[in-house]
This record gives structure tokens, sequence and C-alpha cells, in this order.
């Protein structure tokens, strides 16, 4: 049974990892919905995976790649907004209804070695197309990270939880950073904390795993919004 925590406190770990940078962007570009609409088009994959007697987790990954790429097509040839689209695609994906450290890596990488440019298009579009970087393939790669991220994080978090550890962490160290990169380091542990604390917690009263990490991070959250708010009070 401790090999099975440990295991599991290594995968919640690694996705932590995964989940706070990217969640960050999320943030940032406003695509909260983004991460619900391609967990319910996992669903999609999870029946396909059955139908066709696959294993669940490469019928998945799949799925939510089309789906991002899907999105940021419409995105791009339609007037749409984002969150219309989202609506659409989420609804559609839930009608319809990996190897972990390898592509964990490779996420990690692709995120460190394209930042300023996921930076710039992020804060500052229009100067990112100024100075000769292509916005679309940028805007792509990114989607398809998420979209990856939500698909290897299923497991542990569970399907309808994985959106919230992609902007809780996030959202609360937003309360606390000065700038991107610390915004992101403060949102890796916050979310690295919510894993352990919620692991813990579930070992010890038999919670579900998912929801206790959640409701780790829900609480980390909030009690960072009250006392900056009594910070704020307390300095008129």
């Amino acid at each position: 049974m401790l090999d099975l925590f440990g295991q599991a406190l290594v995968a919640g770990l690694i996705i932590s990892m995964l989940t706070a940078p990217l969640g960050c962007f999320v943030v940032w570009r406003r695509m909260a919905y983004f991460g619900d609409a391609i967990s319910h088009s996992a669903l999609l994959g999870v029946i396909l995976g059955l139908y066709y007697q696959t294993n669940i987790t490469f019928s998945i990954l799949p799925v939510a790649i089309l789906f991002a790429l899907a999105l940021t097509w419409l995105e791009q040839s339609t007037r749409f907004s984002s969150d219309t689209l989202l609506g659409i695609i989420a609804h559609l994906a839930l009608a319809s209804g990996i190897t972990l450290y390898v592509l964990a890596a490779i996420t990690i990488f692709v995120l460190v070695l394209f930042w300023r440019p996921f930076l710039l298009i992020t804060l500052h579009e229009d100067v990112a197309r100024v100075r000769g970087i292509n916005v679309d393939f940028y805007r792509v790669v990114l989607m398809v990270m998420i979209a990856v991220t939500v698909a290897i994080s299923i497991k542990l978090v569970g399907l309808l939880l994985i959106t919230a550890m992609l902007i809780i962490p996030a959202a609360t160290a937003r309360f606390m950073a000065n700038g991107p990169k610390q915004m992101v380091c403060i949102s890796m542990a916050i979310s690295a904390l919510s894993v352990w604390i919620g692991l813990k917690a579930a070992w010890q009263w038999d919670t579900p795993a998912g929801p206790s990490i959640v409701l780790v991070a829900g609480a980390a959250f909030m009690i960072t919004h009250t006392v900056v708010r009594l910070l704020r009070l307390s300095r008129g």
C-alpha cells in the first residue's frame, strides 16, 4: 500500500509540474473553459477505446488533440468568441460520448523552449506579430500541450476535476506574484502541496484522491484570497 501511495504521489507531483505553468497561460488567456471542453472530449475517447478494445489512454490522447486543433481552426475561421466555441465543442464531445513520464518531460521541455513566444502571444499578440513571431503556430502548440496535459492527468485527478487543477493553483498564485515567472513558480508550489496534502488526506480518511486534491487547492485559494484582502484593507 505504501508503494501505491508513493507511485500516486510521484505521478501527482509530475502532473502538478505540468498543470501549474500551463494553468497560468489558461488564466492569462482567459481560457478557463478550455480544459473543461477537452475533458468532455475525453469521454468520447473513453467510448472509442471501449468500443475498439484499445488502451483507453491512447484513445483519449488523439481525441483531445483533435478537439484542440478543431477549436484553434474554428477560432480563426469564424466570428464566434472562444467561450462560444468552447461551449459548442464541450457539449458535442459530451454528447458523442502514455506513457506519463515521457509525455511530461516533452511537455515541460517544449514549455521551457518556447516560454518567451508563449508569453508574448499571450500578453501582446500584436507586438508578437510585428516581431515576426508565428502567432498561429505557437497558439496551436500551446493548445495541444494543454490537451495532452488534460489527457494524461485524467487518471489521477479525474475526468471532471482536471480543469480545477489547471485553474485554481494559477489563480491562487496570481494574488501573490509580481511577474509571470514568479506566478508560475508559486503555482507549481501550490499545486504540488495540494497533491501531497490531498493524497495524505485520502490515505488517512479513505476519501477519493482527486476530489481531495482539488479541495485542498480550493482551500488554499480561499485562504490566500482572504489574507490578501485583509492586508489590503489594513493598508487602506
